[in-house]
């Protein structure tokens, strides 16, 4: 499959990065390799893992290329601390993390080393074996279980190597391509037409929603991750928004990218169950990571559309704070807010459009 690559913002600073720290002959052959790699993955691999995982979203090309970009912002100017193999690590690991879902959904984290070898081959015994365990251990942590059975990835990355007598910190990178897949998130990852035409597997449907209505925006100057959803709602069979309409179609009831007001508990429950797993991963990596430390606060908006018109409630941003209270519990995205309670939503929505509906 034919995938035309703009070249990231991210592999320039790599490559000058390189450079700098090689000398032009190095510094441009460890970027060729680089590129071989991604070039190879780009055609023979990432557009294959939806053929096999068909209701996944996506984990080809563009997610990589966003993996890649959310990295970018997340460490802002902090990426001159990064050294060049670092770098060239980084987005190795980035390039590889997810193509185990080739080979099996669960624990694909587990199953990048033979795409490694397929990208990398053995030619007379030789292969940088320092590099594909880097690779392997930075890919390892980014998602799964870690070998006591706990959640706790991070904790076993090594925290030094070397290639080319380099020093390299993977315990400072995994926590970077971990935290900037888990906001790789949003409509890109998804597809309109599929889901409008019901052709996603029921169990996988609700994701794709999500990542239909999401959007992450990396604010490193101001500290904090800012998360918008717009929701769509399916308009009630007695209400007339016209022909078509930012919704979607009124003439198809069935689209599926419209919300049902009568699924929306279960939608809203999601959405938040999302919000607190990636404040967590917010809080988790920045543990693990220096140059994430800046990332204090996730901020959470979620707004409602019904045919041409947004529904006007009071749902008013909610911050979640690293401020901990000693001896208070963890609070809820319901707790910060009651008003994002899915029946107080609800209430507020079917009085918005009992308001538009008297004004027909």
């Amino acid at each position: 499959m034919l995938y035309i690559w703009e070249t990231r913002k991210i592999e320039d600073i790599m490559k000058d990065s390189l450079i700098k720290q090689l000398g032009k002959a190095s510094g441009e052959s460890r970027f060729a390799r680089y590129s071989t790699a991604r070039e190879c993955l780009i055609v023979n691999v990432l557009p294959e893992i939806a053929r096999k995982q068909p209701n996944l979203t996506d984990h080809g090309p563009v997610h990589v290329k966003e993996v890649l970009d959310n990295a970018c912002e997340l460490l802002g100017n902090e990426i001159s601390k990064l050294n060049g193999m670092e770098l060239y690590c980084l987005l190795l690991s980035i390039l590889f993390h997810d193509v185990g879902n080739i080979v099996d959904r669960k624990k694909h984290e587990a199953e990048v080393s033979p795409i490694y070898d397929f990208v990398f081959p053995r030619q007379a015994g030789h292969q940088d074996v320092e590099e594909k365990q880097l690779v392997l251990d930075i890919c390892a942590a980014h998602c799964g279980k870690a070998v006591d059975g706990t959640n706790d990835t991070l904790q076993y990355v090594r925290e030094r190597s070397k290639l080319e007598r380099c020093e390299i910190r993977p315990a400072l990178l995994a926590p970077i391509l971990r935290f900037a897949d888990e906001l790789a998130e949003g409509e890109y990852r998804t597809s309109s037409y599929m889901i409008s035409h019901h052709e996603y597997a029921s169990n996988s449907v609700t994701f794709h929603q999500y990542a239909n209505c999401s959007k992450i925006d990396i604010d490193r100057q101001n500290g904090r991750i800012i998360l918008s959803y717009h929701i769509c709602l399916k308009p009630p069979p007695d209400m007339d928004f016209g022909e078509l309409d930012m919704a979607g179609s009124v003439e198809n009831p069935n689209d599926g990218r419209n919300i049902q007001i009568s699924d929306l508990d279960h939608f809203l429950q999601f959405i938040y169950d999302r919000i607190e797993k990636l404040n967590q991963e917010r809080q988790y990596t920045k543990h693990y990571c220096t140059l994430l430390q800046p990332f204090t606060r996730t901020t959470v908006t979620i707004d409602f559309l019904c045919g041409h018109y947004q529904l006007p409630i009071d749902l008013q941003q909610v911050e979640i704070r690293d401020l901990v209270v000693p001896g208070d519990p963890h609070k809820t995205l319901i707790e910060y807010n009651a008003a994002y309670e899915p029946r107080r939503v609800l209430e507020m929505l079917e009085k918005a459009i009992r308001e538009i509906k008297s004004h027909e």
